[in-house]
């Protein structure tokens, strides 16, 4: 039996549809997604809603608190876990766009 779980190959799990309870994580961001961006916008081509989502995408990943990063921009957590053990931290107040080169 142990032969057979340490050879396995692993492969993604079927969630099906209709059942956010098994993706917590990917219903919770479609979930913003929705509410804070397409039931706001109204798209006049395919090409206009690629490049709205986009920057949405963006700001939501690098610049935009997040509560379970203590209300820190991901950019600006990423940074802080990225730094020399030993150096000063980054002021609370820094954003995506302070940490651009």
């Amino acid at each position: 039996m142990a032969d057979r779980v340490a050879g396995a190959v692993h492969q993604p799990l079927y969630i099906a549809p209709g059942s956010p309870w098994e993706n917590a994580y990917v219903e919770s961001f479609n979930s913003r997604l929705r509410d804070e961006h397409l039931n706001r916008e109204e798209f006049a081509s395919l090409l206009e809603a690629q490049v709205l989502v986009a920057g949405w995408r963006r700001d939501y990943n690098e610049a935009r608190p997040h509560s379970a990063l203590d209300y820190l921009a991901p950019a600006v957590f990423a940074a802080r876990w990225r730094a020399p053990v030993g150096a000063v931290p980054l002021p609370a107040h820094a954003s995506a766009e302070t940490l651009k080169p």
